[in-house]
Parts: C-alpha cells; structure tokens; sequence
C-alpha cells in the first residue's frame, strides 16, 4: 500500500538565511518514504529565496499577505498534497516528524504537546507546552475550520485549535521521549517571536516588519537575491535529552 503525499506548509518573512537553511535541511532529512513536499511562502519583497530542489517550492511573493491568518490559508491553497503538516521557519523538526505523526493521526489528525526546547545554542531540554508547530491535518478537515483571516496576533493557533477541538474533540497525543520530533527555539533564532509580543498585540505581522528591518540596518538579516545552501545549524541530536 503506497504512502499518500504530505505537504508541509511554512510561512517566511524577512528571516536570517541559516533560520531558513536549517528548516529546509530538517526537511530533507525526513525519513517518510512516501512522496511529500515543503511549500515555502515568502512574502518580504526585498528578499527573493532561492533554492532547487524537486521537492522544496519557494513561492516569493511580491506584496505582503496581511493578516497573518491569511498568509497561513494561502500557504496551504498552494500546497499540492491532502495531508498538511505545519512547518515552523525558525523552529527544529527531527527525522521522524512526518513518519511518526502520519502514523499517529487519529481520526484525520495529529497533534502532541510533548516536545524538546532550546533555551541555548547546544543546551536543549524536555518541554510540555501547547505547540502549534506538531499539527497534521488532512485538508478536509482544515477546510472546516481553517486559520481566522481576522486574526494577526500570536493567539492565532489557540483559536485554530478551539475550532479543531470543537470539530473532533480532545485529539492532543502525548508523547514519549524517545519519539518527541520537534524542538522549539527561542535565543537561537535570533530573530523575532509573536509569542514574546503577547496575545494583546493585534498586529505581530507589523511588528515583525520593524524587526527586519531594523536587521536589515545591522546586516543579520540579508536583502536581495538569497541562494539558500541547506544545513543544520549544529548537530542537534548529539545534545537532546534522551535516556
């Protein structure tokens, strides 16, 4: 029996060029067998990614998609497969993220709340938290609910997950150690966090363009033509937590 094709929806904008190179990398490092894809949405006018690969698309979108819940929706019209996996720019996606949530959907969906996080370059630890990033979907389910197009603040994923609860019911799967897939990163983006803005600012996608550009003034963040060279930022597996 073939494996049906998963598409990882990731939404970019004004990053640092090793944040993308390592999301990339995460992906081709995947080791689901069936076929898949990872659909990159660039919508900051002053870079233009580029990057070839049969299995890596970058759509450089020429004006910014404002709120950030239609950008989100967008993302996922391109996307080509029926099976969507959330695919953070700046976060760590291990080997197994696609196998394993493929092999966990429950009733068209998967979503843990178990995973590791990097407080520090190297110094990573084990986490419990909401998680936005571990969702997969299929897309009729998705459709039912989708990202609210009102929404431009970092509780985007709390009201997306009420939506989907509503629909399904308690779906969030807890995890074990050794199978926990994803690792959240904070200081070692260095970049910016909706998160750390707080659910009252209502318009992170604003805020993240003061960010850039003030990136942009101290060189962290590049413009123009960016050919990307996939690679993770360091060996992340020689430093998790496991037992």
């Amino acid at each position: 029996m073939s494996l049906p094709g998963i598409s990882c929806y990731c939404s970019t904008y004004g990053r640092p060029k090793i944040l993308l190179e390592n999301s990339i990398q995460c992906f081709l490092e995947q080791d689901y067998s069936g076929p898949k894809e990872l659909l990159i949405l660039n919508d900051f006018n002053k870079q233009e990614l580029i990057f070839e690969h049969p299995e890596v698309k970058i759509i450089n979108h020429p004006e910014r998609i404002t709120p950030l819940g239609k950008k989100f929706n967008h993302n996922i019209e391109l996307c080509k497969y029926d099976i969507l996996a959330t695919w953070e720019d700046d976060d760590v996606f291990l080997k197994n993220r696609l196998s394993y949530s493929y092999d966990h959907m429950t009733n068209g969906i998967f979503h843990t709340h178990n995973a590791f996080y990097e407080k520090n370059e190297k110094d990573i630890v084990i986490s419990k938290n909401i998680f936005h990033s571990t969702h997969m979907f299929e897309r009729s389910i998705f459709e039912t609910v989708k990202y609210d197009e009102t929404e431009d603040s970092c509780s985007l994923d709390i009201s997306l997950m009420s939506r989907l609860k509503a629909k399904v019911g308690e779906y969030t799967q807890d995890t074990s150690l050794n199978n926990i897939f994803y690792i959240y990163v904070w200081s070692g983006s260095q970049s910016y966090h909706g998160s750390g803005h707080g659910a009252s600012n209502k318009n992170i996608s604003q805020m993240a363009a003061h960010i850039v550009d003030n990136q942009i003034k101290n060189q962290s963040v590049l413009t123009g033509k960016i050919c990307l060279e996939p690679k993770l930022r360091y060996n992340f597996y020689d430093f998790l937590p496991l037992v």
